[in-house]
């Protein structure tokens, strides 16, 4: 008979490399997403904010701004620095950049523009007006402007300087602070070397700077007046009668400009708080040959 017969069994135990095998669960993908997500998505707001910016304009966005002498009271952009003759503008930014050719496409246009911007001024004092070389106004009767001042440097003859003589052009330009409501500009203790002359602490220089296309230095040939700038004593608007307030203005006159050439003319109100209106009381004004 045959008999079975058991082995003792011994068990070995061998260490063989193992295949590693990761898995990926629901929140390490969430922490790896967190991370780079959050980056792309705060490249994508910056770029959308600087967009904006750029096609908007800081001033439309920005609409508050803090003045340090007020003790920290927040105050609202109103008004701006307009240029006359009605000239092709563009604001990039907060910036406003004025267009004319040398000659105009239409002298009438021209002409005509500054024409109505004078005849709206009365063309006498009357009562209803103070003299404010001698006092001050109120609300009822604020300061006189007589727009034949300005005639010192911008008259209508060869159409206020855009119609070529002896090859030359010598064009003038108006500006006025529109709509400035309850702003009204500050002494300032930083003055243009140009202006220092004869700078009054009551009024608000205007000082403008002009260059060709290669950056050539052209301001000796600006007359600019009144000299003074801008009278304190019209400001604020919003308390004066608005059927009576008349905005003051500032004549800029360019003198013999060379047929052909191309002049860009930047000019700002010199105030510490220019920062409140809307274009920051800057206009550039850039002549090219037609």
């Amino acid at each position: 008979m045959h008999h079975s017969q058991s082995y003792p069994v011994t068990t070995v135990q061998v260490n063989l490399p193992q295949p590693h095998v990761s898995y990926s669960t629901k929140s390490q993908n969430s922490t790896l997403c967190s991370g780079w997500c959050a980056f792309v998505m705060a490249g994508v707001f910056a770029s959308a904010f600087l967009i904006c910016v750029y096609v908007f304009g800081g001033h439309k966005i920005f609409l508050v701004g803090v003045d340090p002498s007020t003790d920290l009271v927040l105050i609202m952009k109103q008004g701006s620095l307009e240029v006359y003759p009605f000239l092709m503008r563009t604001d990039v930014g907060i910036e406003s950049r004025y267009l004319s050719y040398l000659p105009p496409k239409n002298f009438t246009q021209a002409v005509n523009s500054l024409d109505a911007l004078f005849q709206a001024y009365p063309a006498k004092h009357d009562d209803r007006y103070r003299n404010c070389w001698l006092e001050n106004p109120s609300a009822e009767n604020p300061c006189f402007f007589d727009a034949t001042w300005l005639a010192e440097v911008c008259t209508r003859q060869n159409s206020y300087g855009y119609e070529e003589r002896e090859g030359y052009y010598s064009p003038c330009f108006v500006m006025r602070l529109e709509q400035t409501g309850d702003w009204r500009p500050r002494f300032s203790d930083h003055i243009p070397t140009d202006t220092a002359d004869h700078y009054d602490p009551g009024f608000s220089p205007v000082h403008c700077y002009a260059h060709g296309d290669r950056g050539q230095d052209l301001s000796p040939n600006i007359t600019i007046y009144p000299n003074k700038g801008f009278s304190h004593l019209f400001f604020p608007s919003s308390k004066f009668n608005p059927e009576r307030y008349l905005l003051p203005m500032v004549a800029v006159k360019l003198h013999r400009i060379p047929k052909g050439r191309n002049l860009t003319v930047e000019c700002s109100v010199v105030t510490p708080n220019a920062f409140f209106l809307w274009n920051n009381g800057k206009a550039a004004i850039r002549f090219e040959a037609a």
